[in-house]
């Protein structure tokens, strides 16, 4: 099992960084760039998205010194949310089904297309996935009592996830 999963994601980080350049992709990181030269969305370009994403590479952005290295980058960024995603799947599987749903989880996550396929791409609704099975994570946690604390986490994920959600 953890042969597979790490061929799965090592065959990820490969195609990864090959990868055609999506036109979604282009986009944002162009509306994060126009803010890194002080512009602002909506206000001195259109942007159809929440500004959160565009924000979030703003780090990414600044720190590269070419194109190349600001996809390169971004890509590796969203690799590691992927992983996040994989790793709060697998901690979801566990709890409903033990060890061996864990250990399959991330595999059939990795080998299905579509996820694949969009969690390659520098996109928001990577991230969004991602606070979204965060919040569902602390909805099916245990509790021994109640926690107020608990479900503040809760909406602040999904307000995250809501924000990074393009539509």
């Amino acid at each position: 099992t953890v042969c597979v999963l790490v061929t799965l994601l090592g065959l990820r980080i490969v195609v990864g960084q090959d990868r055609f350049l999506n036109n979604d992709e282009l986009e944002h990181l162009n509306a994060a760039y126009f803010i890194s030269q002080g512009e602002t969305i909506y206000g001195s370009f259109f942007e159809n998205h929440p500004p959160l994403f565009a924000w979030a590479l703003q780090p990414i952005v600044r720190s590269s010194d070419s194109p190349d290295a600001m996809i390169s980058r971004a890509r590796v960024a969203i690799s590691l949310v992927q992983l996040g995603i994989l790793v709060v799947a697998a901690v979801i599987a566990r709890r409903l089904g033990g060890g061996l749903a864990a250990c399959l989880t991330p595999i059939l996550l990795l080998a299905q297309s579509f996820f694949y396929q969009q969690t390659l791409e520098i996109r928001p609704d990577v991230p969004g996935l991602l606070f979204f099975m965060l919040a569902l994570e602390r909805m099916g946690a245990p509790a021994a009592k109640p926690s107020t604390r608990r479900w503040v986490l809760v909406g602040a994920y999904l307000s995250i996830g809501v924000s990074l959600r393009p539509s």
